[in-house]
């Protein structure tokens, strides 16, 4: 007995369609041509064009036009609409008109500067200008506002600049081999400090003068007695990490940490070892501040040098993350 497989009845549109789409399939067309419909190559449109109708036999041409007035392609196409002109927005100037094969290019106006909101939107604001006890240490542009220092003999406190003399002060004499003696002033402020010292030279008349110098050597957050060294305790450097994680936006955090230092293997780890994004975020700027916590004081205890936040603040100005460095410095002051 002869088993039949039967096959659905096709007429010969069906078969040559059938045959068409085997052959679209399996053909390749060169970089400059796209693949029509009908299994033919047909040339693309170059920049400025879009597609009106596609070639209907090998060897001719795509039927394309120019695209209207306001609209644009940058690259060749086989697309039957040129896309819409962007508008510069409010406190934008156009650099860059829109042309044919190009989108308008936008820059903030004079004294403003473009704000980053989230990855993909942003406004320009206007620019920071710097108070009667600042100087600027960066101008604003286009793409960052003003950047603004304490003046000499001026500290940074609550965000506003204080002449260093009108704290109280405690002294704390140290000598360091055969150099004259130094005063160290320490200042402290709920869980910041900031560290002064007063240099008493004697001149060559024989009279003695003393320069206060706004000085970082280490930014720690409570006295350490064996050592006499200030540490930062564990619950204060987890309350920095996690305003530092309130503050950059979560697809930023790799990038930051990464600019930090923190390898693709710690990062992964940090992964695997938290099942919640923002645990592992924690862990992995935690790898970096212990890092560099330990080679900075030669791996004795858990401090907290100053250089780190500097840095931080360096890597977030870099990131275009102005108002995270601005709520880093109204709440653990500027270094």
């Amino acid at each position: 007995l002869r088993i039949i497989k039967t096959v659905p009845c096709l007429s010969r549109a069906d078969l040559a369609d059938s045959f068409v789409l085997q052959a679209s399939k399996e053909k390749k067309c060169p970089d400059t041509d796209y693949l029509s419909e009908n299994g033919i190559c047909c040339d693309q449109c170059p920049k400025g064009y879009k597609l009106i109708e596609q070639c209907h036999a090998p060897g001719q041409r795509s039927n394309c036009t120019p695209c209207p007035t306001d609209q644009y392609m940058e690259n060749r196409n086989f697309y039957p609409n040129c896309r819409s002109c962007k508008r510069c927005k409010r406190n934008e100037i156009p650099v860059t008109p829109c042309q044919p094969t190009q989108n308008t290019i936008c820059q903030c106006v004079k004294d403003y500067y473009k704000f980053d909101i989230d990855g993909d939107t942003y406004e320009c604001r206007k620019c920071k200008q710097c108070g009667v006890d600042e100087k600027e240490k960066q101008s604003c542009t286009p793409e960052s506002n003003t950047v603004c220092e304490c003046k000499e003999k001026y500290y940074r406190f609550k965000n506003k600049c204080e002449p260093c003399e009108r704290q109280g002060s405690s002294f704390f004499k140290s000598t360091m081999g055969n150099s004259l003696p130094v005063c160290l002033t320490l200042f402290l402020w709920e869980s910041k400090v900031s560290i002064f010292y007063t240099v008493i030279r004697r001149h060559a008349t024989g009279q003695w003068s003393k320069q206060t110098v706004n000085y970082c050597t280490h930014f720690y957050l409570s006295l350490s007695a064996p050592h006499s060294h200030l540490s930062i305790p564990p619950a204060a450097l987890s309350d920095l990490l996690y305003t530092v994680l309130d503050l950059v936006p979560i697809q930023k955090v790799k990038q930051l940490v990464r600019s930090l230092g923190v390898t693709d293997t710690e990062i992964a780890q940090a992964e695997m070892d938290n099942r919640y994004c923002r645990e592992a975020h924690y862990q992995m700027l935690r790898v970096w501040a212990e890092r560099k916590s330990l080679a900075g004081v030669g791996g004795q205890g858990e401090l907290f040098d100053c250089s780190l936040m500097q840095e931080l603040l360096d890597k977030l100005r870099k990131m275009d993350l102005g108002l995270a460095v601005q709520e880093l410095e109204t709440k653990y002051g500027t270094l």
